[in-house]
């Protein structure tokens, strides 16, 4: 598992507003109007979640199914809508084999 730690940064002070686990990286989305952290997780289900960095409370906002979507790209509009990229199939490319 990783550990995100976020911190708020206030004339110098810093303070924890909560340590979240398997925190996608590189898909966390601020809305600075609404003081929320928006993030997709990573692990056994994927989902997107808000952080509230006043009480540190997280809620699911998308998703979270085994095996499920993933999410990238999440924007946060002017509105307080999110915009973002939803992968709804999950499986890979196992292997190709090109005739020879």
């Amino acid at each position: 598992h990783t550990l995100t730690d976020v911190l708020l940064v206030k004339a110098g002070r810093q303070r924890e507003v909560r340590r979240l686990r398997d925190v996608t990286r590189g898909s966390a989305a601020l809305d600075s109007h609404r003081r929320v952290l928006y993030f997709a997780r990573e692990g056994l289900a994927y989902g997107l979640y808000a952080l509230s960095l006043d009480t540190g409370q997280v809620r699911q906002v998308f998703g979270a199914e085994p095996n499920g979507p993933a999410f990238s790209g999440v924007r946060v509009l002017g509105d307080g809508r999110l915009l973002f990229s939803l992968q709804s199939q999950n499986h890979d490319i196992l292997s190709s084999e090109f005739g020879k």
